[in-house]
């Protein structure tokens, strides 16, 4: 084996991968995961984009976890699959819920949280760590992630955006000697900065928008120093703010809310803020649930009164 050449990690896996191809005869074929524009998606759809193609990312597995131990006995065959260190998993949960992360950072993550039981005694990945043992004791079954996809990054311009992205990121830390660092599949920013890409192309800047009619405009940006932020804190005035889910957008998830069926519900929702109601873009991937909440408090002066809408 060549010296820059690392060993894959063996993930502990079912041993059947979901085949979406209809002629057996032909290479089997993926199509890419919901939050990156395959199968049915009205979010994903909406903010479809060219750039984020099969071109340019290729499903090289795709493996079935919901049904990896349905009655909840842990019998079901498991065997070691090999996946480079720098590949990108995607993990699907049945909410829509998704994780994107670079196999060793995974195992890693893993190793930190479950260091007596989320390796098995010839280092493989067991991911049934992260299973659900109230399920399971209900015979509901006990995997929480229904879908794990093993992603091939092609040299496309998605790809070019990321590096791009993480010499930033690594010049920010390191100053200029970061260059023979910024190969996207050798450095965890590689993987940062490949969802910074594709979170940009899905939603806005991030931060609090105020929500005044069926659209939301980048002049409906609204900072700490906003006056009309600053006015509802300083007359103890209650605010109203959406958070979308994953990989979406305010107007993805809620923009229903005033259009078609459920229409009706947006004044019953408003009625009690007089126009104080807020969108709040966020990235989903790249930054933590927690970096995201402080950024959300951040935004809002002191002192505020708040109701959350969330979608998951």
């Amino acid at each position: 084996m060549p010296e820059n050449k690392q060993a894959p990690i063996g993930f502990l896996l079912p041993e059947s991968r979901i085949n979406r191809g209809n002629d057996r005869n032909q290479p089997t074929h993926h199509a890419l995961p919901r939050v990156l524009g395959g199968q049915s998606s009205r979010a994903a759809e909406a903010a479809h984009d060219i750039f984020i193609s099969e071109r340019a990312i290729a499903v090289e597995a795709v493996y079935d976890l919901s049904g990896a131990d349905r009655d909840g006995s842990g019998n079901r065959t498991l065997k070691s699959k090999p996946i480079e260190k720098n590949q990108i998993l995607v993990l699907e949960a049945t909410d829509g819920t998704t994780l994107i992360v670079r196999a060793d950072k995974l195992k890693q993550d893993l190793e930190r949280l479950y260091p007596d039981n989320s390796l098995n005694e010839k280092g493989q990945v067991d991911l049934r760590v992260l299973s659900d043992q109230e399920a399971a004791a209900r015979g509901l079954g006990n995997w929480i992630w229904s879908r794990l996809s093993v992603l091939d990054l092609s040299p496309d311009g998605i790809v070019e955006s990321a590096k791009d992205k993480a010499l930033a990121l690594l010049k920010d830390k390191l100053g200029e000697a970061c260059e023979d660092m910024i190969d996207a599949g050798a450095s965890w920013a590689g993987a940062k900065a490949l969802m910074w890409t594709i979170e940009s192309r899905l939603v806005g800047e991030p931060g609090l928008y105020h929500w005044r009619d069926k659209h939301i405009r980048i002049s409906d940006f609204a900072d700490v120093e906003d006056e009309s932020l600053q006015r509802a804190a300083e007359n103890n005035e209650p605010i109203l703010i959406f958070i979308h889910g994953t990989a979406s957008s305010t107007i993805s998830s809620f923009g229903d809310l005033q259009t078609g069926d459920d229409e009706g519900n947006w004044d019953n929702l408003t009625r009690g803020f007089a126009g104080r109601v807020y969108g709040y873009e966020y990235r989903s991937f790249s930054r933590s649930p927690l970096e995201n909440a402080l950024a959300l408090a951040k935004s809002l002066p002191k002192g505020s009164r708040l109701s959350l809408i969330t979608h998951s």
